[in-house]
């Protein structure tokens, strides 16, 4: 009994070894995808909170700057060319202001963003009672394809590649839109700060 065994088991392994000759290599390769996509993530993450942060502590420091409480004094005693710069900077002022608010709540989204896809041992350790699923190259195989499926998806799943790249793009946008809103509230803090004082 034990001979027809392990005769069995090693015609699995023969069959098994010819059907997925590069398990191994192949597992080692995806196994490393998957962890450049989880170091991807880190990175990601940390990028969005450091930006969210940035626009809270700057929008906190340039907001004092600018002289809200002389402006009604400012327009109702000035005219001219003195007003139209001043209005100038109150419309760059609220437009900056928009464009922080909109990269901070892009950020946050982008920053709160799940549905990463985590290996599941239990789903492949505990596979039917068919012997030849449980070799140890087939459980490679079947491994390497869980990988696959975590990294790229499915038809219902992104995967952790497209949520990592879509992160990434929102991201991208929230850092160009910090950047625009800052000189734009740079310019028309100093703006007001001259015309207005």
């Amino acid at each position: 009994m034990k001979k027809d065994k392990k005769k069995k088991e090693e015609s699995i392994e023969e069959n098994v070894k010819e059907k997925y000759p590069l398990a191994d290599e192949m597992l080692t390769t995806i196994r490393q995808e998957y962890e450049i996509e989880n170091d991807r993530k880190k990175t990601l993450d940390t990028k969005a909170c450091t930006f969210i942060t940035f626009n809270i502590a700057l929008l906190t420091i340039f907001i004092p700057l600018i002289p809200f409480m002389n402006l009604q004094s400012f327009f109702n005693e000035s005219s001219g060319i003195a007003k139209i710069v001043a209005i100038i900077g109150l419309i760059m002022l609220g437009i900056s202001i928009f464009l922080l608010l909109v990269s901070f709540v892009i950020l946050v989204y982008a920053a709160g963003i799940s549905g990463y896809g985590r290996v599941q041992l239990d789903s492949i350790l505990n596979l039917s009672g068919n012997e030849e699923l449980r070799d140890i190259s087939c459980v490679k195989q079947t491994l390497v394809a869980h990988y696959h499926q975590i990294l790229r998806g499915t038809i219902d799943d992104k995967g952790n590649y497209k949520i990592n790249t879509s992160r990434a793009d929102k991201i991208q946008i929230g850092i160009i839109l910090t950047v625009i809103g800052y000189m734009g509230l740079f310019i028309s803090t100093i703006i007001l700060r001259i015309t207005v004082v």
